[in-house]
């Protein structure tokens, strides 16, 4: 076996390759390496890979050629170099040889991003020579493998206890016994799954039926545990590093319950490694083994097995005790030692610390430090994790000191460096750069070896886009070792620190060179913007020089995050930059570029901008020239702002005037040419001028394809705005199909890809865009951006194609999934918010308002539990939320929220941002439909004023304002009907249609001014003349004759013309019948009048107008939520049917239940809550139950003064009467008292009613029998 010993040399090996072997195998014995496996695990590499080398099988790469020969104590000097070249020659022709000595791909290393070739075998070369102090748990899950039981095998506990370890001498064992053991590791989602795919090819699952479970067509978790629960022989299934499980989970599941990628099986065993042990994670059939550190013996002799040179067994027991246990650091101190024995250097150096006494003397007082028992600890699992990460810190500093020991010089100033960076991917080509640095690229080879061989850095390959040949080899080095490198950069003397911060400089300059503004380097950009980001906020202000460089790269850092449309963390990231620039002069040129970068990202409001820009623009106009290009950037900006200080047309002025300039300078197709071109269009169109807009965007197309090429990102954003221009305009006609040749879905750049996803959309093609956003998101998550704000709105259009296709269950269990993978932690807060508030959308499309509302209600208190840096989450939060309460008809909710809402906005935005003014209006409609007219009045005015700022006066948003000005004066008597009309035709309009439209807002109000001015003909003349002129028009269903039938048929119900109603409620119901979109609330509304009409007539009995009430009811249930107005209405309606054919107790019980729901759900405020509580104290009252019915009146008269401006509205007017009605029946209100509120009850309705109204007439005989009979007397006469 491979692991164990050495093959025999393969004869048939050519000479070269056979001296090559031989070499490494002389260097083995040299070094007292008797099994193989020990020096795979030392050299930390694959037993097979070492196998193949040292038997001759195949030539190593000189990577791994170096890391076997630095293992065994030999410098990889020329020699060694000749004679792996000689053996590589030998193997393959030179033409076939890698490019620049790059490393070759050895058989069994794992490639990722390569779809097959994930390896699932165990990697037990990596196994120690013995594992210690795991014999009971490795034997208990060794014999379960030869007689499983259906359970799951949870191996859990701290970071660094050794579960894998365990897992992989399980895997040895059971692997010599003959059972097939299948590894796979759930690090990361896409491997894991991939390395399934494998297990399923492994286990003879016919690859039509992979490729059916994998493209999403069947289960592929089922299909897979079917084959598996149907094995013959017993298996082994090893998961690793579990340690997030929910992707082990099928979706809206958990990871242990039986349905996901781990389950128990009585034919095969399953053990996972994970740092979540919780039961509810693992479900009822797990057993769950916890992993802790191990003893003082057992802690001791896995030092000795490492070193045992280093000092006796009471020494070894010393020093494990002050690390703690934990096998990581033990290992760590064990390899050190180690490898101070037989490393080449301490030859010419002897290292300092070679022994278990001098290494935990040299350890200090760190551990002590970091306990401070002073200190108070959450849990002792915190402590022990914070000693043991602070201990193992201190290990990676002797590491430096002996690689320095060793002749690596270079080793320690290299961490200095890349500690300067984050700890992320660092391509390895930028280290190099430096030559002043880092001179020789042999010394930092040296060193980069060393440090991997430490674990000090990790080499990877990191693919910036979704395009595997593009892979860059990169650099990552822990965050603990960078802080810890970094923090001790920070203790050398400033002279030495300043040779470091110099070159990280010079490193991300370098780095930084590819233009951020270009499609083709966003990749690369990516790659690097979080290098970029950490150094700037780190590197000393001291030097000046250095800090400009820094800051000019994190500016275009920026520039990058703007073109790409990359806007997590924007706003944070510009007040870095600006805060790090203060410490320049006032009117340096990269202070004023970041300050305008944050300014912005800000959210101040417009006026403050304003100021703001005009500051730096002058003070850069100074120093830079007005046609410099960061005077520009600043130039275009403030014209911006002055849409909502100077208004839109001030604001169109300057953008063409910047972008005329900024083409003459840049070229018409240059990236910020175009950034001014797409402010213009939007003012084009915002103003109405759309021929205009048309036009330029035509022209930019067409410069875009002549310079850019018809591929380009550029050209396909601006083509898809073009197309989404014209569908807008009505012209669905579009031939998208041509104007997308250029489109290729795995090649478009994402922000193209995803406009092109949005037009299809519009157009209706859902089942395209689907294809269109899986795409975007598979290459999202294939380049990390599975985080980001860019992938969580492809999501949520995903889902919305899905709804629209029928497939919102899908798309419900898709958006629930990413939520519960979304993590908690910090750098995530905003984005799970975000990702909430998406969810909440779905709960709307599927009509699920409870569910809508309370969640929102929980993004609310989530929110004022920490600030945010997304200044306008909760704003969006409100927003949706008053969207929901109004879907449920809470109109006074409604109209709470929406002041709230106004009055953020404003304080966060100014009174002229778009989100301040559109809250304005719509909280202006809430109180309008709340009958609270002189407030809306107020609140429609306040809109006005702002939309005159920003419109020229006849645009739409003014003159609709002006409508409703007019119409709510009308409603409050501070005009007649005919100044009303006056008024309203004096306003500018645009046109005869805009004008028309409008006016149908305001017929119905002064249709109603002038029937209670006694003109009811002329009411009734001026709908009948807007009704003929609706009909001349072509369209059978046109919206305003809608309308005004509408209005028309409720003021002949209002003149007592039953019959004429009824006439046109049958005309009405026709026109909708003939529309093409039916609206269900428009045919309930046609149905229920029609009901209503008909049992006025008498054309229908009681009992058949009930039984179409009840029909309604149940036709309409699905369609509209079951405590929304229409439903509770037709519940009312039934309830006064049934009190009128005399079923008293079934009418209560309905009525009650009305107001029960109401008091749960709405406020008293809202107009089912008062009318049906109304209902039911007329009901009590008409049958003498007045002491029920006087605490519901004065609950609804509350609500009432609340709702209503006036004192002597006709409906507090109304149950003034009853109450004072009770009040007379229950002998709580005397006679006296009760003439004298009905006297003053009566002046008040008969201004509603007039003189011979049913109300007034009624309280006139009250009072004549009130005044002349002082007995009780018949409530008929009330």
């Amino acid at each position: 076996m491979a692991g164990n010993r050495l093959e025999p040399l393969d004869r048939a090996t050519p000479p070269a390759m056979r001296a090559l072997a031989e070499g490494l195998r002389r260097a083995m014995v040299d070094a007292d390496y008797t099994v193989l496996r020990t020096l795979a695990g030392d050299a930390q590499l694959a037993a097979s890979t070492v196998s193949n080398a040292l038997s001759g099988k195949t030539v190593p790469s000189w990577r791994t050629t170096q890391f076997l020969l630095q293992t065994c104590g030999i410098q990889p000097n020329a020699h060694w170099r000749k004679v792996w070249e000689a053996a590589r020659d030998a193997e393959q022709p030179p033409d076939a040889l890698p490019q620049d000595d790059e490393p070759r791909q050895e058989p069994d290393t794992v490639r990722s991003h390569q779809p097959g070739l994930f390896s699932i075998r165990p990697p037990v070369g990596s196994l120690p020579a013995r594992v210690r102090g795991r014999a009971a748990i490795v034997s208990r899950l060794t014999t379960l493998v030869a007689k499983p039981r259906p359970m799951l095998q949870v191996l859990h506990g701290l970071g660094g206890c050794g579960k894998t370890t365990i897992a992989l001498e399980v895997a040895r064992l059971v692997q010599e016994s003959g059972h097939p053991v299948y590894w796979v590791s759930a690090a990361e989602r896409g491997g894991f799954v991939a390395s399934m795919r494998q297990v399923a090819r492994e286990i003879g699952i016919p690859a039509g039926d992979i490729e059916q479970a994998w493209s999403g067509r069947s289960s592929a978790m089922d299909m897979l545990w079917r084959h598996l629960d149907s094995a013959q022989q017993p298996w082994l299934l090893i998961v690793d590093n579990a340690d997030v499980p929910e992707v082990l989970a099928s979706p809206g599941r958990i990871a242990g319950d039986g349905t996901g990628w781990v389950r128990p099986s009585r034919s095969g065993t399953t053990i996972l490694t994970s740092r979540v042990g919780t039961p509810a994670t693992w479900g009822s059939q797990a057993e769950r083994h916890h992993v802790g550190v191990l003893g003082e013996k057992d802690a001791a002799d896995v030092l000795v097995d490492l070193a045992g040179h280093a000092g006796d067994k009471e020494e070894a027991n010393a020093l494990a005790e002050r690390l703690g246990g934990l096998p990581l650091a033990l290992r760590s101190a064990g390899s050190y030692l180690s490898r101070t024995a037989r490393g080449a250097g301490l030859l010419r150096r002897p290292a300092r610390i070679t022994t278990f006494d001098a290494y935990r003397l040299a350890l200090g007082n760190l551990g002590t430090e970091l306990l401070d028992e002073g200190q108070p600890w959450p849990n002792e699992s915190e402590r022990l994790e914070r000693l043991h990460r602070g201990l193992v810190g201190r290990t990676w500093e002797m590491s430096l000191d002996l690689l320095e020991a060793q002749g690596i010089a270079q080793a320690r100033p290299l961490m200095r460096l890349i500690s300067c960076f984050a700890p992320a991917p660092l391509p390895v080509e930028l280290i190099a750069e430096d030559e002043s640095y880092l001179p020789s690229l042999e010394q930092l080879d040296r060193a980069l070896e060393a440090l991997v061989d430490l674990d000090m850095l990790t080499v990877t390959r990191t693919s910036p886009s979704a395009d595997d040949s593009a892979q860059s080899t990169c650099l990552v080095g822990h965050r603990l070792v960078l802080e810890a490198t970094a923090s001790r950069l920070r203790e050398l003397p400033a002279a030495e620190q300043a040779i470091t911060w110099r070159a990280a400089a010079r490193l991300i300059t370098v780095a930084g060179a590819p233009a951020p503004e270009e499609p083709q380097n966003w990749d690369w950009w990516r790659l690097i913007l979080p290098h970029v980001a950490t150094l700037v906020s780190v590197i000393p202000s001291n030097d000046s020089s250095v800090l400009i460089e820094a800051l000019h790269q994190g500016l275009r850092g920026y520039a990058y995050m703007s073109f790409s449309s990359t806007f997590d963390g924007a706003t944070t990231y510009s007040q870095m930059l600006l805060d790090r620039s203060l410490t320049l002069p006032d009117s340096h040129p990269v202070r004023l570029a970041a300050r305008h970068r944050e300014l912005l990202a800000s959210s101040r409001p417009a006026a403050d901008l304003a100021r703001e820009y005009e500051d730096v623009l002058s003070r850069q106009v100074t120093v830079l020239g007005p046609d410099h290009p960061d005077t520009l950037i600043t130039d275009h900006q403030l014209a911006t702002v002055l849409a909502e200080t100077h208004g839109k047309i001030a604001s169109l002025r300057e953008i063409r005037r910047v972008a005329e300039r900024r083409a003459i300078l840049f070229g018409p197709a240059n990236p910020y040419t175009l950034v001014s071109q797409d402010e213009l269009v939007d003012l084009l169109i915002s103003l109405d001028h759309k021929d205009e807009a048309e036009a330029l965007l035509r022209t930019v197309v067409e410069d875009c394809e002549r310079f850019l090429g018809p591929t380009n990102h550029y050209t396909l954003m601006w083509t898809m705005k073009l197309t989404r221009e014209l569908i807008n305009q009505g012209r669905v006609d579009v031939d998208l199909d041509e104007m997308l040749q250029g489109h290729n879905r795995q090649a478009t750049p994402l922000a193209a890809q995803v406009e092109i996803a949005r037009v299809l959309a519009l157009l209706e093609r859902h089942t395209e865009a689907e294809l269109e956003y899986k795409t975007i998101l598979e290459r999202l998550q294939a380049t990390g951006q599975e985080r980001t704000g860019r992938y969580r709105q492809a999501l949520r259009s995903l889902c919305f194609s899905l709804h629209e296709q029928g497939r919102l269950k899908e798309a419900f269990e898709l958006h629930s999934n990413a939520i519960r993978n979304c993590g908690h932690s910090d750098d995530l807060r905003i984005y799970n918010l975000r990702l909430r508030l998406d969810h909440v959308e779905l709960h709307t499309w599927a009509k699920q308002w409870d569910e809508a509302e309370g969640e929102l209600r929980k993004l609310l208190s989530d929110l004022t539990l920490t600030a945010t840096s997304d200044p306008t989450l909760e704003l969006d939060v409100r927003r949706k939320l008053t969207f929901v309460l109004a879907a449920q008809d809470k109109d006074a909710a409604t109209e709470r929220e929406e002041a709230v809402l106004a009055e953020l906005c404003e304080q966060s935005f100014g009174a002229t941002y778009w989100r301040t003014r559109r809250a304005l209006w719509n909280h202006a409609q809430s109180l309008k439909l709340l009958g609270r007219n002189r407030a809306a009045l107020k609140v429609y005015r306040k809109c006005l004023q702002v939309e005159e700022i920003i419109f020229p006066a006849n645009h739409d948003d003014i003159t609709a304002t002006r409508t409703r000005i007019v119409e709510m004066r009308l409603k409050i008597g501070e005009m007649s009907a005919d100044q009303a009309v006056s008024e309203f035709f004096a306003i500018p309009w645009k046109d005869a249609q805009t004008r028309d439209s409008r006016y149908l807002q305001l017929a119905s109000a002064v249709a109603t001014a002038r029937r209670l001015n006694g003109d009811a003909d002329g009411a009734l003349e001026a709908l009948t003349e807007l009704e003929e002129q609706y009909r001349q028009q072509d369209s059978p269903g046109h919206e305003s004759l809608l309308t005004v039938l509408r209005s028309i048929s409720s003021l002949l119900i209002d003149l007592e013309r039953p019959r004429d109603a009824l006439d046109k409620c049958y005309e009405y119901r026709k026109l909708l019948e003939n529309k093409h979109e039916q609206d269900a609330s428009r045919k309930l509304f046609a149905a229920r009048r029609i009901v209503n009409l008909q049992l006025m007539l008498g054309e229908i009995s009681n009992e058949e107008a009930l039984g179409k009430i009840e029909s309604l009811l149940s036709e309409y249930s699905e369609e509209f939520a079951p405590f929304s107005d229409r439903i509770l209405h037709l519940r009312r309606r039934i309830a006064l049917l049934q009190h009128a054919m005399g079923e008293i107790d079934r009418a209560e019980i309905e009525l009650r239940y009305i107001v029960t729901v109401c008091q749960m759900r709405r406020e008293p405020e809202d107009a089912i809550h008062r009318i049906a509580t109304w209902n039911l104290s007329v009901l009590l009252m008409d049958h003498g139950r007045f002491d029920e019915a006087l605490p519901l009146l004065e609950g609804c008269l509350a609500a009432e003064r609340a709702t209503y401006e006036e004192a002597d509205n006709r409906d507090i007017l109304r149950t003034r009467r009853r109450i004072a009605w009770c009040r007379r029946e229950l002998n709580v209100a005397s006679i006296v008292d009760t003439i004298a509120e009905y006297t003053d009850i009566l002046k008040g309705l008969i201004l509603h009613d007039g003189e011979n109204g049913t109300l007034p007439t009624a309280i006139r005989n009250a009072l004549h029998e009130l005044k002349g009979t002082p007995s009780k007397h018949s409530p008929l006469t009330h």
